[in-house]
């Protein structure tokens, strides 16, 4: 399930990955659905994907308020897809791409503006599990995307970082994930996806490559929260940022025994591939980021449900 959400600025590159996925297309074992908006009126879509061919479905088949206009950033739209994805199609695995515009604990699939926040991502999966949640989306790699989600995944790919604008390589990823476990798909992500960018197959923006695949549910918020229980001081001398610099890699702002020991597990791969001309080098990045800022608190960070769930909120305003 691929939910494009490109009424911004990546509407040209819309198709260009659509292309990619079309020439793998579905088959026995293999089935590929995408919602997609670019920019403008009357230019979203719904389609199934064959090899070479878009069979185009009705927009009508899922919730919409509008016949001809997708809302990507309504929780309405994505839950009406995945709801639709599953009842024609029953599998025995699922991997939820979001591909679009992201910014960590404040959401992503914006559409002019409006985002998709993490509490109305919860409320768009509701009770489901969906094998692999991939985020073709800038700076999604955050603990509180992954504390978000957990419920909902048994693994979250992301990246902690600025993402290009290219975006995955549907092609080579989509060619080989049937008849593979969702761990064995979620290492074959991180994998092509660096080996892409490394081979300088794809416009690389001068950016470096960082991608992981995070296994949930290991305790690393319980790890956290003892973390924080326990008076610690912040390790806040040279945290390794990247280009959002209100977010820090999480191993290097906090030191402790507790988390340490859970993030091995938490971070089942890790791909990195430094740019010669990229200004952020990714060899120190563990996988995962947290919400740092270098000035004042965001006012609406203390209402997230890791904020709420750690007091990591907090700590960092003391």
């Amino acid at each position: 399930m691929v939910y494009m959400a490109g009424d911004n600025t990546l509407s040209s590159v819309v198709d260009g990955n659509i292309e990619e996925m079309s020439k793998v297309g579905s088959s026995d074992g293999l089935k590929i659905v995408i919602l997609a908006d670019k920019a403008g009126e009357g230019d979203s879509h719904l389609y199934r994907v064959s090899r070479k061919q878009l069979i185009e479905e009705p927009l009508g088949s899922i919730w919409l308020k509008r016949p001809d206009e997708l809302y990507t950033g309504r929780y309405e739209t994505l839950q009406s897809f995945i709801n639709w994805t599953m009842a024609d199609y029953s599998s025995s695995h699922y991997l939820l791409v979001m591909w679009g515009h992201g910014d960590g604990w404040k959401g992503a699939a914006e559409d002019k503006g409006d985002v998709l926040n993490l509490s109305e991502m919860r409320l768009a999966l509701g009770d489901r599990r969906i094998d692999i949640i991939a985020f073709d989306a800038c700076f999604m790699g955050a603990v509180e995307v992954y504390h978000a989600l957990e419920r909902n995944a048994d693994y979250i790919v992301a990246s902690e970082k600025k993402m290009p604008k290219a975006g995955m390589p549907y092609e080579k990823i989509l060619a080989h994930i049937k008849g593979h476990s969702p761990r064995e798909v979620g290492d074959m992500i991180v994998d092509r996806y660096v080996e892409a960018y490394q081979d300088e197959d794809r416009d690389s923006e001068s950016l470096s490559i960082e991608l992981a695949l995070l296994k949930t549910r290991t305790g690393l918020g319980e790890a956290i929260k003892l973390f924080l229980e326990s008076a610690p001081d912040l390790n806040a001398s040279s945290p390794c940022r990247f280009e959002d610099e209100d977010a820090a890699d999480l191993s290097s702002i906090i030191k402790d025994k507790n988390v340490t020991k859970v993030l091995p597990r938490t971070i089942a791969r890790i791909g990195r591939w430094d740019n010669s001309n990229s200004t952020f080098g990714v060899n120190d990045a563990c996988g995962l980021s947290i919400y740092c800022p270098n000035g004042s608190m965001n006012v609406e960070y203390p209402a997230t449900e890791f904020a709420i769930s750690t007091g990591w909120d907090r700590f960092i305003a003391q």
